[in-house]
């Protein structure tokens, strides 16, 4: 099979518009495009991150791509590789990332994923099929599923709020789920919804404990127990054991 090479920025808008989709990520992608048409006042106006030097590096480049520099260590690199053959794509993964990777075949962990094959988690998958069923919108992304912050937020808007904070407050690497229900869901399908967020919340222990956020656009006259329809749920968990 034929392959062509692409240049990282075209690899990167790939990754960003097709597999980093959910707007509390990609809300944090940052580049600056530039051409022999640039405004490089305009741009550094833009773009104040620009002014910054790395290192000392200096020469004529015919192609290149300029980013906000994350001081990081070597062993903090990774290698994500994905190419396409006749049965599917290839996912290639590895720990060890910078230019000194070596043989990445022999090293890297591999995953098909083979043509019209879906890669949702089941509960994403229930949630989705909830969505293509209802006239409102109920969207669910695990990001972690032994996370800490589960969040259950009503309004699209307000679940990207929600999940820029806790990530601006250095949750990050414990914000489990990114989701958001609107367009007034039934109160079964509302239930539905709570129900498989606590499910996942609560499958595995934390020794610090759990954390669910509950919020969205209401008023201050919101009955939030009938309005979220959490109270059902949980009490459902607590029979069955699955709440400590």
């Amino acid at each position: 099979m034929s392959a062509k090479a692409i240049s990282e920025q075209t690899g990167k808008e790939l990754l960003y518009k097709y597999i980093c989709t959910s707007s509390a990520i990609q809300n944090r992608f940052k580049y600056a495009r530039v051409t022999p048409d640039t405004d490089w006042a305009r741009l550094t106006q833009d773009h104040p991150w620009l002014l910054s030097e790395i290192a000392n590096a200096k020469g004529i480049l015919k192609n290149f791509l300029i980013e906000p520099f994350v001081p990081h260590k070597q062993e903090e690199e990774f290698y994500v590789c994905i190419y396409a053959a006749r049965e599917g794509d290839y996912v290639l993964f590895h720990h060890e990332g910078g230019v000194d990777v070596g043989d990445v075949d022999a090293k890297a962990q591999k995953f098909l994923v083979a043509v019209d094959e879906k890669l949702s988690e089941s509960d994403e998958a229930y949630i989705a099929d909830l969505d293509a069923k209802s006239g409102a919108s109920l969207k669910l992304t695990i990001l972690n599923p032994k996370g800490r912050i589960w969040t259950m937020v009503a309004g699209g808007g307000a679940s990207v709020v929600y999940s820029d904070t806790i990530c601006d407050l250095g949750g990050v690497n414990e914000l489990a789920n990114y989701g958001e229900y609107s367009g007034a869901p039934s109160e079964q399908q509302t239930y539905d919804y709570a129900k498989t967020i606590l499910s996942l919340m609560t499958r595995e222990k934390h020794p610090e404990g759990k954390i669910l956020i509950i919020g969205g656009s209401i008023a201050n006259f919101t009955n939030v127990a009938a309005t979220f329809k959490i109270q059902t749920q949980l009490q459902a968990l607590v029979q069955v054991g699955h709440v400590w």
